[in-house]
């Protein structure tokens, strides 16, 4: 399917002019079996329908260490078939940009799935959602207004994958990607309704999408959630330098190309989606050279950077 300008192919080098974390959680400064409404209300986290901060017993989703993707413990919103766990992740409204929502998500065996729905910070208010992620069963569908589905994408029950949902408010475009592959792309009616993009809502339901009104109990686990600015970011191509990882997605053991380029006294950094650097290295001289990897990385979607004096060039890396 075809890209929105935003997410390019791994193979082709992109310039990443400006690129900032907003948000992000990673459960990690919380303790296991925490509301997580209540114990993560100063990281904007509340309840459907209820002040930021308050919680209702059994209906708040919760910090659980059953999974994680990294450190020891992770968010889930679930259903017992009577109360179905929610929680709402908002921050200040953006009305205009490129962003990038990323997540690890990881749908436990036996789980009907789960619902997380994209919109403003007021969404339970106002009901702004525009964009809503499904997950059905062992599919992941992302859908505009409920309605219409324009991304899809299996998945396999007891594995954690690095989901990306792009909205570009100012082109009216979305895109899902998962482990690093677009799903397909489609609107963001951010815009039209007036409302901005400021919030996740993360219910413990599978929704039917075939029969409105047909819920499920569903159940899932996310951790290592960011939201990035990507505005100004675009794909510029530099025959001088083409970096080529391979691989891409992988399991650490990757190789990366510098075709028709030298240079000296370069760095290399790999950062994850929070910006932390998990691998750097100096690189004292190369001239069109391959260069091997065998890394330890927990899975997710990395940026590869490498630079000099007077070039900066990046390239995504999905590790699963």
């Amino acid at each position: 399917m075809k890209r929105i300008l935003l997410s390019a192919a791994f193979a082709v080098p992109f310039l990443m002019n400006a690129q900032t974390t907003l948000v992000s959680e990673d459960f990690d400064g919380y303790a296991a079996g925490g509301l997580l409404t209540e114990v993560g209300a100063a990281n904007g986290w509340r309840e459907w329908g209820v002040a930021n901060g308050d919680a209702t017993a059994g209906y708040s989703a919760q910090v659980t260490d059953l999974a994680a993707s990294s450190g020891s413990l992770a968010g889930r919103s679930a259903s017992d078939g009577t109360i179905d766990s929610d929680a709402i992740w908002a921050w200040t409204d953006l009305t205009a940009g490129k962003y990038s929502i990323t997540m690890n998500l990881y749908v436990p065996a036996g789980s009907t799935g789960g619902y997380i729905g994209i919109g403003n910070a007021d969404m339970d208010a106002s009901g702004g959602q525009p964009n809503a992620l499904f997950i059905v069963g062992d599919t992941l569908l992302l859908m505009q207004d409920d309605a219409i589905m324009f991304g899809e994408a299996s998945i396999v029950p007891n594995t954690w994958y690095a989901i990306e949902m792009v909205i570009d408010i100012d082109a009216n475009a979305s895109e899902l990607l998962v482990d690093g592959i677009s799903a397909g792309v489609g609107a963001a009616n951010y815009t039209g309704l007036g409302i901005g993009l400021g919030g996740l809502d993360l219910w413990g339901t599978s929704v039917d999408v075939t029969q409105q009104g047909v819920y499920n109990p569903g159940d899932y686990y996310y951790d290592d959630l960011a939201v990035t600015d990507m505005t100004g970011v675009g794909i510029e191509e530099n025959v001088a330098m083409n970096i080529v990882v391979s691989p891409n997605p992988s399991n650490g053991d990757f190789s990366i190309d510098f075709s028709d380029y030298a240079f000296n006294n370069a760095s290399l950094t790999i950062t994850d989606m929070l910006g932390a650097v998990v691998y750097s290295e100096e690189l004292s001289s190369v001239t069109n050279s391959t260069k091997n990897f065998n890394l330890d990385l927990n899975a997710g979607v990395y940026v590869l950077k490498v630079a000099d004096s007077s070039n900066e060039f990046s390239s995504r890396i999905v590790i699963k």
